[in-house]
């Protein structure tokens, strides 16, 4: 027999044993890692660096002031004068009024004097349209038939201007032994004045934007003055020898020659100043 030491048995099963635990170590699959819930962590602080939080700053706007809401004086002749009779009207019924709920005789026999469609009294207003003739201006004209007597008076009505354009114009009028006035309101509140030459002189202006589309004329004839407001703003005074009446007081509609005018009167009252008593 060759040099052989002889392997114990028991040494050999020991051997193989060992052997398959460490292939069994191998190629067992490693566990996963335990997953724990990540927590709220600050930002990692740079040595000498506080970290602060900045807004980038605005220019400071300050506001501009609102301007001071100052009323315009009124002239000296509304306190003189026109506000004086005003206020002794204001609680005073009208010596005429008419509201156009219907055509009287007298108002009938006036209105056939209009031209074109003319002057038609219908839904409660008096209307006055006239065209232009060939390019030319035009009128259409209704007399107030009130046949009062009176030299000084109050008159008002308001003025329906919508359908107003260019230069077309509505008009109240008066010429009465030569003493007369003309006073016209456009579109966008334009108005015009024209006193009897002479002493009465004329005048323009317009009213504040926006303009209503239905103004309220008041003239006030009395003494030798005569003034004029457009709805409860004061426009202009004038020079004016009142003479007594004799139904020259007129409603007009004007075409400059280019537009069909189209005018609506309502709410017509005239106050009789000459038999007022108490008037300053």
């Amino acid at each position: 027999m060759f040099g052989h030491s002889k392997t114990h048995p028991f040494s050999f099963l020991v051997t193989i044993l060992a052997l398959t635990i460490l292939a069994c170590s191998v190629f067992l699959p490693k566990p996963a890692p335990t997953m724990t819930a990540a927590s709220t962590s600050t930002r990692e602080q740079i040595p000498g660096f506080t970290p602060t939080i900045s807004n980038t700053s605005l220019p400071s706007i300050t506001p501009s002031p609102r301007p001071t809401s100052t009323s315009t004086p009124l002239p000296q002749w509304v306190t003189d004068f026109a506000q004086l009779v005003l206020d002794v009207i204001s609680d005073r019924a009208p010596d005429y009024q008419d509201d156009f709920s219907q055509a009287s005789p007298d108002w009938q026999r006036e209105m056939m004097n209009c031209k074109d469609e003319g002057c038609v009294i219908s839904n409660g207003v008096l209307r006055l349209k006239t065209v232009p003739e060939n390019g030319r201006a035009s009128w259409a004209i209704n007399t107030i038939p009130c046949y009062l007597k009176f030299k000084t008076f109050v008159l008002r009505v308001d003025v329906n201007t919508g359908k107003l354009h260019g230069e077309s114009a509505a008009g109240i009028g008066y010429d009465n032994d030569g003493s007369k006035f003309s006073f016209e309101i456009k579109d966008k509140g334009r108005w015009w004045y024209l006193g009897e030459s002479g002493t009465g002189g004329w005048d323009s202006g317009q009213l504040p934007i926006p303009v209503p589309k239905i103004i309220t004329f008041t003239i006030i004839v009395r003494d030798t003055k005569l003034a004029v407001y457009l709805n409860d703003t004061p426009v202009t005074i004038s020079d004016f020898a009142a003479v007594m009446n004799k139904t020259g007081l007129t409603l007009r509609a004007w075409s400059d020659g280019t537009t069909t005018a189209i005018v609506e009167y309502d709410n017509l009252k005239i106050w009789n100043l000459d038999d007022v008593p108490n008037l300053p």
